[in-house]
């Protein structure tokens, strides 16, 4: 069960996180590139935790301002996820205790 939980709780987390990058970074990346198939291709890269695969397609002098707006939305979706992740772990403790109360009244 332990296993089990805690691989959910991986997919969880990469599933909240891809998400929210894939809410925030189309629109920022549009700035460096019009071709959809490379800016789904960055994102994937993002996701998976390389920030900087997408700066060998744009010029260098643009290097450092795309990094920029990168790890600032990886931050921003990483804390959204991180909040996410807590409000369902408060949610799942407070079922918990109220299972563990009604166990132990009867």
């Amino acid at each position: 069960m332990r296993l089990g939980s805690e691989a959910i709780a991986v997919a969880l987390y990469g599933s909240l996180l891809t998400t929210n990058l894939n809410g925030i970074l189309p629109n920022l990346l549009t700035k460096y590139s019009s071709s959809i198939d490379l800016i789904e291709d960055w994102i994937n890269s993002v996701a998976s935790g390389n920030l900087t695969a997408p700066l060998t397609n744009v010029a260098t002098n643009m290097h450092s301002i795309m990094l920029d707006d990168i790890i600032l939305s990886y931050h921003n979706a990483f804390n959204f996820t991180l909040v996410m992740l807590t409000v369902i772990s408060g949610m799942i403790s407070l079922v918990c205790l109220l299972f563990l109360k009604r166990k132990s009244s009867h």
